[in-house]
């Protein structure tokens, strides 16, 4: 596979297409499960780390976060069928956590079309589907470097109209992060809510040690 700053800075239309099936990645699907953990790592497991974004209520950094799981999600609002469907796992894997479990999960959805996604449209769509889903965005150059960090892949198909008249090519997983700011798991279109609150409640027992 080719190294992953390469991959994401020069991809073309494709190489995206070959790579993808939907929600295509090498390393989708990482870690489901506590009992196939050591099988499913794998070398291409991209770094993740923190990052710093904005949100309608000012700038959030992910450290903020330490001592809570986060799950992340990469897309846009105008997206048709593959974010709400993600959007709505995340929402069903927290509604499957006890009250106290959920206070200690954040999920953040973030968008890489800022011309169409202002912050006040990612919040107020992000909530819709959990209040512990926040909207998050920045400027190009901000979102392609979180996106790299965790080997998130998108491209940009202009249809040859009006200045918006476009739609993304885009993976699509769920990246689940640590109280200690790790990332631990990917999930992909086949993961269930149920899988994404065990791996959640995995996260959250390790983190009282």
């Amino acid at each position: 596979m080719p190294e992953k700053k390469t991959c994401f800075l020069n991809i073309s239309l494709i190489i995206l297409a070959l790579s993808f099936s939907l929600t295509l990645l090498p390393f989708s699907h990482l870690r489901a499960s506590e009992s196939h953990a050591e099988e499913n790592v794998s070398p291409e497991m991209p770094p993740g780390g923190n990052f710093t974004l904005n949100s309608a209520d000012g700038a959030i950094s992910l450290n903020r976060y330490k001592g809570k799981v986060v799950a992340l999600l990469f897309g846009y609002t105008e997206c048709p069928e593959i974010c709400p469907g993600f959007l709505t796992v995340m929402s069903r894997a927290f509604a499957g956590l006890s009250e106290d479990d959920v206070k200690k999960v954040r999920g953040f959805f973030i968008s890489f079309d800022p011309q169409r996604d202002s912050l006040e449209k990612l919040k107020e769509y992000s909530a819709y589907f959990h209040p512990n889903i926040a909207g998050l965005s920045g400027s190009v150059e901000e979102v392609e470097k979180v996106a790299e960090q965790y080997g998130a892949l998108y491209y940009k198909i202009e249809k040859g109209g009006s200045p918006g008249d476009y739609h993304f090519l885009h993976s699509a997983n769920i990246y689940l992060i640590s109280p200690e700011g790790k990332l631990e798991y990917i999930f992909n279109e086949n993961s269930p809510p149920s899988e994404v609150t065990a791996a959640i409640r995995s996260l959250l027992e390790k983190g009282k040690l």
